[in-house]
């Protein structure tokens, strides 16, 4: 019991002094994308982020931070979905922290793809097969992994979809220059 607590405690230790940050950010793959459908998801049980956050909140922080930027948004996926997730944990501390969430949030691109893939040793009516279908991908990461009190629990979120967000903007900028003529 008492190396677990004296784990925990080094890991909101480490926690508190910064957030990781896990990326795969892929700028090239946001070219000449025209639009996003927003879509939001939160992991949690119920009691946790009840009455603090929700996946309406999210979605419109999202929301807001494209279109304020210029990157359209749509109500409806067709091709391109930004991802935004949260996977929250509570930990039972309550005499030595309070209630503490820990936190893995990520915003990500999702395309569907044309994967396709050729079978040289089947033949089927004379022909090579090949085989194609189309998938979801992603194309673009950007993760944050952190831990609050329950009491500064939104403010965490809201700083880090603000962060994450910021992040998004600039590569799809940076991917899709404005033309100055």
């Amino acid at each position: 019991m008492k190396t677990a607590l004296i784990s925990i405690i080094v890991f909101v230790s480490l926690v508190q002094i910064g957030q990781g940050q896990m990326l795969s950010r892929q700028v090239k793959s946001l070219e000449g994308t025209p639009n996003f459908f927003v879509f939001s998801d939160i992991y949690a049980r119920n009691e946790i982020y009840l009455g603090i956050i929700d996946k309406t909140w999210l979605k419109t922080k999202v929301e807001l931070a494209c279109r304020k930027s210029g990157i359209a948004v749509v109500d409806y996926y067709l091709q391109t979905m930004l991802r935004i997730n949260l996977h929250v944990m509570r930990l039972d501390t309550k005499e030595v922290f309070g209630d503490y969430y820990f936190y893995t949030i990520s915003l990500s691109v999702v395309d569907l793809v044309v994967m396709s893939r050729a079978v040289t040793n089947k033949i089927i009516a004379g022909e090579p097969w090949e085989n194609t279908s189309t998938v979801e991908a992603i194309t673009w990461s950007y993760s944050y992994l952190g831990g609050s009190p329950k009491k500064d629990f939104q403010d965490a979120m809201s700083d880090m979809v603000s962060d994450l967000m910021d992040t998004f903007i600039n590569d799809y900028l940076a991917a899709n220059p404005k033309d100055d003529g």
